[in-house]
């Protein structure tokens, strides 16, 4: 282990004498300490390769592949060329291997054309949920062209609503708007977990996370959820399903990020790419955030539509309650719709590691649960879409981006967009598209989506979507 010194920086100098530090400690056994001290020296210069690849090649001896595939992928995404750390992941993890060298190819931008104007050009108002012009009515509470919005009516509301919240409810008739909350300041998005909200929730989002945080059994997941995500190493099962982005090959998406994460007031999360045909991102931890994104999502969207998508991800993001999210996807129970993707691998690991926790539960509490963890996930979702807007500030971007999360593929993307979506449903009262069953993904679940249109379309003609969004 000899360096030339003079050539060092300061942190490459401090890392060096804390990695030789740790050589030492091995050579006497004491292995957990030369693992720490190697930590301290990637921590004190993150790009120190050789301190990885010393790790990766201790792990390799000890029988741990996970860890030892994690150092090599940090390697690659500092040095794609490093020909030691190829040839090692090969040996040790082919498949890890292969799916690195397949993230790589998408690069760089796999962008034909770059599309500047609205996606729809005939796309009008008639399927405004709000007419055109009508500023005057849409800023009235009782304006009658929103249509019926479900939330309110106690068909969706009885089952998992206490008595204190059917009351909360009850007061409005079916057909009447959602009542607006008093919105936060607009010049800047609340902090996280500020139970007043942020300026472009849903009107009930932060009600029925307060509904869902007072479960007992809530509490303790969101508990030992939050704890989990302190331990890093604890993820490399869902991370090897993942590759670093690379900020040279994948320019763009670090673009994207960075600047919804501006606009949001919130840290940039760490960037990783995992090759599926979704375009649905996946926020894996809110400590040290950090985010994947499918190769759907580069390959299928232009980069206002990216802004849209990763917007909407940075907005759940900033509302810190992620842990409270991942408690539902874990109640209730459902697989992701579009089959492959990391969210199923994400909850099968946070059940893995929350298990026994509806031992005590029984069948009509855990129905119970569900719905109600449901019923907050629908409004969660209305009001990412809203955050998305703000970003990309287009809202026939914002609903043709919608329209194409419902499909399968890059290939099927291309063909679909919002008015292609809302014709599947044509006829049918906007309010009843909101009624999906718990088993379907509020995310996913075409119906509901076309549902998230309409309700985007309304709030972006609203004074306070207008404030926030331009126009």
């Amino acid at each position: 282990m000899t360096m030339a010194m003079d050539d060092m920086s300061p942190q490459r100098k401090s890392a060096y004498f804390k990695w030789r530090q740790a050589t030492q400690e091995m050579q006497k056994g004491h292995v957990e300490k030369a693992i720490d001290l190697a930590r301290t020296a990637t921590e004190e210069d993150p790009t120190f390769v050789d301190v990885r690849l010393w790790l990766a090649r201790h792990y390799a001896s000890a029988g741990d592949t996970h860890r030892a595939t994690h150092e090599l992928e940090e390697v690659l995404a500092l040095d794609h060329d490093h020909q030691d750390a190829w040839t090692m992941l090969r040996q040790i993890s082919p498949a890890a291997a292969d799916r690195l060298t397949r993230v790589r190819s998408i690069a760089p931008d796999p962008f034909v054309s770059q599309r500047k104007g609205p996606l729809s050009d005939d796309l009008g108002d008639d399927g405004d949920l709000v007419g055109a012009g009508d500023e005057e009515g849409a800023a009235a509470a009782g304006d009658r062209s929103v249509g019926p919005d479900p939330f309110i009516t106690r068909a969706l509301t009885d089952d998992i609503a206490s008595d204190e919240g059917e009351e909360e409810q009850g007061g409005a008739e079916p057909g009447t708007p959602a009542p607006a909350a008093n919105p936060a300041p607009q010049n800047n998005p609340a902090p996280p977990n500020n139970h007043s909200g942020h300026p472009w929730e849903y009107e009930q989002d932060r009600l029925f996370l307060t509904k869902w945080q007072a479960e007992p059994v809530v509490a303790m997941m969101t508990q030992r959820i939050q704890s989990l995500w302190a331990d890093r190493d604890v993820w490399l099962t869902v991370l090897e399903l993942c590759a670093h982005a690379d900020r040279n090959l994948h320019p763009l998406i670090y673009k994207v990020t960075e600047h919804t994460a501006a606009m949001l007031s919130v840290e940039a999360p760490d960037l990783q790419i995992f090759p599926e045909r979704c375009l649905h991102p996946v926020i894996i931890k809110n400590q040290e955030p950090l985010l994947a994104v499918p190769t759907g999502v580069l390959r299928a969207l232009s980069e206002e539509q990216m802004m849209f998508q990763i917007g909407r991800e940075i907005g759940h993001l900033n509302t810190g309650y992620l842990a409270q999210m991942q408690a539902v996807k874990i109640i209730t129970k459902r697989r992701s719709a579009l089959a492959g993707d990391l969210a199923s691998a994400l909850n099968e690991f946070l059940e893995a590691h929350l298990k026994y926790w509806d031992e005590k539960v029984s069948s009509e509490d855990l129905l119970r649960l569900k719905r109600l963890g449901h019923a907050w996930q629908q409004r969660c979702e209305l009001s990412a879409d809203r955050a998305g807007l703000i970003c990309c500030r287009d809202l026939d971007i914002a609903c043709d981006t919608l329209a194409k999360t419902t499909v399968r593929s890059h290939d099927q993307a291309a063909l679909m967009n919002s008015e292609r979506l809302l014709r599947e449903f044509e006829g049918k009262d906007v309010g009843s598209l909101a009624a999906i069953p718990v088993e379907e993904s509020p995310s996913r679940n075409p119906q509901y989506v076309a549902y998230r249109i309409h309700m985007l379309r309304w709030w972006a003609k609203t004074p306070q979507g207008k404030a926030m969004v331009g126009g």
